[in-house]
């Protein structure tokens, strides 16, 4: 898995770029939750279908 650092400077260029980044870390974050949650609860992973729904 590759991660990249970056920083945004505050300018009207980046505002957007901003917003969609913190928008896509928060779903990331919020269906590994979802994985973590389902594992621990019936001992099985999400597939790619029960992910999209």
């Amino acid at each position: 898995m590759k991660t990249f650092c970056f920083k945004l400077y505050k300018s009207e260029h980046n505002i957007k770029l901003h917003k969609q980044i913190n928008a896509a870390d928060l779903t990331y974050n919020h269906c590994l939750a979802l994985h973590n949650r389902c594992y621990k609860l019936f001992g099985k992973f999400l597939n790619r279908k029960q992910c999209k729904t």
